[in-house]
């Protein structure tokens, strides 16, 4: 009867004796890297206080000097605004200065002359040779007697630019008189050139 139980007994073990062995290789071969892992000594994490302050006075001195870039570039920007505001002072003072001289009587000028002026304007004047006639076309234009028709045109073109009553519009009304008063002198002049000239 023991014989009887104890063979089905054996021949499953004899059927299954690969998978034990493999089931107590792989339970010893665990306890094996388990005992490996305990026993084997651990490495210490090695902490330099000396190398993290190290790290962090080179971030300290990059910060600083990033800020200090920044400030002497806020420096230079401020310079060259204040430049440009004195600039613009002194351009808009000037203008000021000119539209005031601008809307100033002529006549109240020549009576502002300094007294040497003045002084020297009543003494006799002394006798100057060859002085050309100003009512002359030629004079007027400022060509000489022998120009062509082409230069007496360019130069009327270019005194009657400089002379037109638009350009002084926004001045005084004794200066758009004394305009108006030199372009129909200018016409003038050289409605008496082109007649002249033609006739030659």
């Amino acid at each position: 009867m023991i014989d009887l139980e104890f063979t089905p007994v054996a021949a499953m073990v004899a059927r299954n004796a690969t998978l034990f062995a493999s089931v107590a290789a792989l339970t010893m071969g665990s306890a094996a890297y388990a005992y490996c892992i305990i026993s084997a000594p651990r490495p210490r994490a090695q902490f330099s206080l000396g190398r993290l302050e190290e790290f962090e006075l080179e971030r300290a001195v990059l910060l600083y000097q990033k800020v200090n870039d920044r400030l002497q570039d806020i420096r230079d920007e401020e310079r060259q605004t204040q430049q440009g505001l004195r600039a613009r002072y002194q351009h808009r003072k000037r203008v000021r200065r000119i539209k005031k001289f601008a809307g100033t009587d002529p006549n109240r000028l020549i009576h502002q002359m300094p007294p040497s002026t003045a002084e020297t304007r009543d003494q006799p004047l002394e006798a100057v040779p060859n002085i050309p006639d100003e009512t002359a076309w030629f004079s007027i234009l400022g060509v000489s007697r022998s120009a062509t028709i082409d230069e007496v045109k360019q130069a009327y073109k270019m005194k009657i630019k400089q002379n037109h009553p638009d350009r002084v519009q926004e001045m005084s009304p004794s200066f758009q008189e004394l305009a108006e008063a030199e372009t129909k002198k200018l016409n003038a002049a050289y409605q008496e050139a082109l007649l002249s000239l033609q006739s030659v």
